[in-house]
């Protein structure tokens, strides 16, 4: 789950207190300064039907601190697809 954060090392440090690995946009590249800003406030959190409830309920609580937490819009994913 792609998600729009203010601080990606805090959300990172924060989601990894919690055990969950999350990741940047490492192999994405963006054209334009709009898609390489937006690369720099993203972060990857798993987010799948596996995931055990103990866990989702963490990564929920977690991700609903985060500011501001917002999912990637279309228009958002559009700007980062080359």
């Amino acid at each position: 789950l792609p998600l729009i954060v203010d601080d990606i090392v805090a959300a990172r440090a924060a989601l990894r207190a919690i055990g969950i690995d999350a990741s940047g946009p490492s192999n994405l590249v963006g054209l334009g300064a709009a898609a390489a800003a937006l690369m720099e406030r993203l972060v990857f959190v798993p987010a799948y039907p596996e995931l055990p409830a103990l866990a989702q309920a963490a990564l929920l609580e977690v991700v609903a601190t985060l500011t501001p937490p917002r999912p990637v819009a279309n228009e958002h994913a559009r700007a980062l697809a080359c």
